[in-house]
């Protein structure tokens, strides 16, 4: 008894750490997530590939990391101070992006994509070792709740960075490059916090027993819930992330959109996206993360219909928001489901199994997307992402159809006649 109240604080505490490393971290990295696509296009005129690296090239990166990562932070016996580490790395990243132009405008371009590249190693192990540390500090029957509640705080804390830096941008000519390096910069002693914050975790006393060995790449595809779900997740980022550098290049280059409306579109999705993480883990509980999924996976690909159809800035400002409401259940469930199906003593290898994936499909999609857009043009392009992520969400409530009839079928055999 005595040692359960200590416990119990430790849990308070660091899921209060987690929120302010989480919020510092959406203040941040979301900022320079959002204008950095347009500080290429208009403040440094880089071209569609260049902007379809932006995706790919990191992507790629990332599985570099994972398959380092997968052996490397299975051997850790501490975890916070990995991750705390490899995110300051990532997060002084910020400050090449912030730069860029003093290497030349012919180059510039070049430069924003490889310092995001490369800050994608670290920021890749950063991943990892934080769902892994994730995972041990937060009990599964907290999780989907605990999360929802986090996304929501954090989320509404990056709204507000995103709508000052939007403001902020709007005061100057949309081709000035001055005032990105500035928000840059300022996202550089935003991830200083984030790291603090991250540092202040109280981590259990490690686990001095033997760590996990390369064996463990012919073992991961033996765990069939792991197995399907990676391949139907892969199969639904494809069709998703094919249409990221296309949203970016209709909403800049066909709708014109400058830095505000750019930041009205995000804060509008994240808007979206803290009314319902809440819905969404309560969702989760009563009918399945898959299920959910499949309804996630149906409002995403309803998004580039919508866009293609929209007749004006305030048209988009609706496709966005209604894209929070469906990305806030992606992102939670996708993650929940992960936790769910990789086992309790190999969680980093297999999360980095998993990463790996989505990194190949990340890498691959955007540039498909590209090719797509050469061919098709922007119509069919943003279509054949629409019906490419609706049929993942059948895929999902498939697999969660069957998955229930094997859980039906062995109940029924175990059960005492």
């Amino acid at each position: 008894m005595g040692k359960s109240i200590p416990q119990r604080h430790s849990l308070r505490y660091n899921l209060r750490m987690s929120i302010f490393n989480g919020a510092f971290t959406m203040l941040g990295a979301g900022i320079v997530g959002s204008y950095v696509p347009l500080y290429l296009l208009d403040g440094l005129h880089a071209s569609d590939q260049e902007l379809a690296l932006l995706n790919s090239l990191p992507a790629l990166i990332g599985v570099i990391a994972m398959f380092v990562g997968a052996f490397w932070v299975s051997r850790l016996h501490k975890l916070k101070p990995f991750a705390a580490a490899t995110t300051l790395i990532t997060r002084l990243s910020y400050i090449l992006v912030a730069i860029a132009p003093v290497f030349g405008m012919a180059t510039a371009p070049l430069v924003v994509v490889a310092a995001i590249a490369i800050g994608n190693f670290p920021q890749s192990l950063s991943g990892l070792a934080w769902q892994s540390l994730m995972a041990k500090l937060v009990p599964a029957r907290f999780r989907a709740e605990f999360f929802g509640q986090r996304n929501r705080v954090i989320t509404a804390v990056g709204l507000g960075g995103t709508i000052v830096a939007g403001a902020a941008l709007q005061m100057f000519p949309a081709h000035a490059r001055r005032p990105y390096q500035v928000v840059f910069l300022i996202a550089v002693v935003m991830g200083l916090l984030e790291v603090w914050y991250l540092w202040r975790y109280h981590e259990p006393k490690p686990d001095t027993g033997p760590k996990m060995g390369p064996f463990v790449w012919r073992d991961l595809w033996n765990r069939r819930s792991y197995r399907l779900f990676v391949l139907a997740s892969a199969f639904f980022n494809l069709g998703w992330q094919l249409n990221w550098p296309l949203f970016n290049i209709f909403q800049i280059r066909q709708a014109h959109a400058t830095g505000l409306w750019i930041g009205l579109f995000v804060i509008v999705s994240q808007g979206g996206q803290i009314l319902t993480y809440r819905w969404w883990g309560t969702a989760s509980k009563r009918r399945g993360n898959l299920t959910m999924l499949a309804l996630g996976s149906v409002g995403i690909g309803v998004l580039p219909i919508l866009a293609i159809v929209s007749r004006s800035l305030w048209h988009l400002v609706l496709v966005n928001f209604i894209g929070g409401l469906a990305v806030a259940g992606v992102n939670l469930l996708l993650f929940n489901q992960l936790l769910a199906t990789v086992p309790k003593d190999r969680k980093p290898p297999y999360i980095a199994g998993y990463n790996i994936c989505l990194g190949l499909i990340g890498f691959v999609a955007p540039e498909l997307g590209v090719l797509l857009l050469k061919m098709l043009h922007m119509d069919m392009a943003m279509i054949v992402s629409a019906v490419w992520c609706i049929l993942a969400g059948g895929i999902f409530l498939t697999i969660e159809d069957v998955r229930r009839k094997v859980r039906l079928s062995f109940w029924k055999k175990t059960r005492p006649q």
